[in-house]
C-alpha cells in the first residue's frame, strides 16, 4: 500500500514503541511552540511600548516566532513519518480515534478507486490545497500592504476555507 514494503513484526513493535515514547514529547513540543508564538506577540507589544526603535519590536516578535515555527516543522515531520508508517502497515490501533478515522476513510477511498489513479487524485487534492492556502496568504498580504485593507482582508481566509471544503469533497 502506498508504494511502501510491509514491515516485519519486529519493526512494527519497534515503531509502535518509539511512537509511544514520542507522543509526550510531541505534545510538550507543540505546547512550547504555542507558548513561543504567544510570547512573540507579547514581547513585540512590550518592545513597542518601551522602545522607540521599531527594530526592537520586529526582533522581539520574530525571534520567538522563528523558534515556534522550527518546533512545529521538526515535530510535524517526525510525526508525519510515524503516520506514514502506520498507514502503510495498517497499524491504526496506535493512533487517536480521529487520526485513525481519517486514515480509514482515506484507505476506503483508495479501495473504492484502486490503483495509481486514486493515489494521483489524492496527491492532486493535496497540491491544490497547498496552492490554495499559499494564494490566500499572498492575497491577504497584498490587500493589507497595498490597499491597507487588513481588517476586511481576513475574509480571504473564510473564502479559502470554503474552497478547501470543496476540494476535499472532489
Amino acid at each position: 500500500m502506498y508504494g511502501m514494503p510491509r514491515a516485519s513484526d519486529e519493526e512494527k513493535r519497534e515503531m509502535a514503541s518509539a511512537f509511544r515514547r514520542y507522543q509526550p514529547r510531541f505534545a510538550v513540543g507543540i505546547g512550547l511552540g504555542v507558548v513561543f508564538a504567544i510570547a512573540g506577540v507579547v514581547l513585540a507589544a512590550l518592545a513597542g511600548i518601551y522602545f522607540d526603535n521599531p527594530a526592537y519590536t520586529v526582533i522581539a516578535f520574530f525571534a520567538p516566532i522563528a523558534i515556534a515555527v522550527f518546533l512545529f516543522i521538526v515535530l510535524g515531520i517526525r510525526y508525519s513519518t510515524y503516520m506514514s508508517f502506520f498507514r502503510a502497515n495498517r497499524m491504526y490501533e496506535y493512533l487517536s480515534a480521529d487520526e485513525a478515522d481519517r486514515m480509514l476513510r482515506q484507505e476506503y477511498r483508495y479501495r473504492m478507486n484502486p490503483g495509481q489513479n486514486a493515489y494521483r487524485k489524492e496527491r492532486n487534492r493535496e497540491a491544490a490545497s497547498s496552492v490554495l492556502w499559499l494564494v490566500a496568504v499572498i492575497a491577504f498580504l497584498l490587500l493589507g500592504f497595498l490597499g491597507n485593507l487588513w481588517h476586511p482582508g481576513w475574509i480571504v481566509f473564510l473564502v479559502a476555507a470554503a474552497i478547501q471544503t470543496l476540494i476535499s469533497l472532489i
